[in-house]
């Protein structure tokens, strides 16, 4: 969702303030899968019945808000600078069971693991650009700062149960946690070239590298049955990473004008941290078309926009260390595709 609009300060003369509100990331994923079957297919020297069921919920939403001022400053040349305030909300939860019932013996073993996290933040950052005209063609230059985190709340759940020979017992859950998000400092470039009634498109952005910290910092605890100090490990680490696009627009008549676009989307996440709470490691394509019509004084926009994209060796483990009393869940192959719908009313 966008909206955004002028402020009609009239005082201010060739001077502009707009305001604006946008949803900068939502992403919902569920992954799940279950099993029934004989036991030897999996063990060959045991005999019985099993029954497995594993379960992988992440939750991102991120909206933007605040206030954009420009206006020229000399010539073709003109400036902005934007302070916009983000909240961002994220969850995501791990769960796996696993049941078996032994034939020679009767004996009936039960594995449980549960793991959890969420968290809302709320920080500020600022937007500066500046845009020009050079040689017949339009350049935009901005930086977007690193976030300045202000206040926000965490939670995090374990939950381990084994019964069987040796009986297994963790729990844990922490509430009022102080979380720490830092988005990267970002730079990006773009033109924009007209022949006739053709223009062409280019941008690009680089966002920073952002060295490894605890999103949220919950304290170690003692395993009720193991006796184990077990610390909770969430954290994220970002690489630098560089996007780009490309788009083309083209007047088929003065009220009717049809675009096509291309643009990626890569993951930043560092693939060695098995335990970054990033929503997604993979990374995405996505070309978009559309038209845009003037109806009186209203621009109205329709579009349709493909994505897709993939990673092997998926890390989906839990939030428990690789040496706690329960192992975390195996590795994945996934697949993103997405189809999104684009309307866009301009008065």
């Amino acid at each position: 969702m966008r909206v955004a609009g002028i402020l009609p300060f009239r005082f201010l003369r060739n001077h502009v303030v707009a305001y604006s509100f946008f949803t900068r990331y939502l992403f919902k994923a569920r992954l799940g899968g279950a099993a029934v079957g004989r036991l030897e297919e999996l063990i060959p020297t045991l005999s019985g019945d099993y029954f497995a069921q594993a379960d992988l919920i992440r939750e991102l939403n991120e909206s933007w808000g605040g206030l954009s001022w420009s206006f020229p400053l000399a010539g073709d040349i003109g400036f902005g600078v934007s302070l916009f305030g983000a909240y961002r909300s994220q969850k995501g939860s791990t769960r796996s069971q696993a049941e078996v019932l032994l034939s020679e013996t009767g004996g009936l073993g039960i594995g449980l693991s549960e793991n959890s996290f969420s968290y809302w933040h709320f920080r500020l950052l600022a937007k500066a650009g500046v845009t020009f005209e050079w040689l017949g063609t339009s350049v935009g230059l901005t930086v977007t700062t690193p976030g300045l985190g202000l206040f926000g709340d965490g939670r995090v759940l374990v939950n381990a149960i084994l019964s069987a020979n040796d009986t297994v017992f963790v729990a844990d859950y922490q509430e009022g946690l102080d979380p720490d998000y830092r988005s990267p400092l970002s730079v990006a470039l773009g033109g924009a070239r007209r022949w006739g009634a053709t223009t062409l498109h280019v941008t690009g952005e680089w966002f920073s590298r952002v060295d490894e910290y605890d999103v949220l910092d919950p304290e170690d605890f003692i395993g009720q049955t193991t006796g184990d100090s077990i610390a909770l490990v969430l954290t994220q680490a970002l690489d630098p990473v560089l996007n780009f696009g490309i788009g083309l627009q083209h007047d088929f008549q003065p009220y009717f004008t049809g675009f096509l676009s291309f643009r990626t989307d890569y993951s930043a996440r560092t693939p060695e941290q098995s335990s970054d709470i990033s929503a997604a490691t993979w990374n995405i394509y996505f070309v978009t078309s559309g038209a845009a019509f003037r109806i009186g004084t209203a621009d109205l926009t329709f579009g349709l926009a493909f994505g897709w994209g993939s990673r092997s060796d998926q890390d989906v483990g839990g939030l428990l260390p690789e040496d706690g009393p329960v192992e975390p869940p195996t590795r994945a192959d996934l697949s993103y595709r997405s189809l999104r719908a684009i309307i866009s009313l301009a008065i």
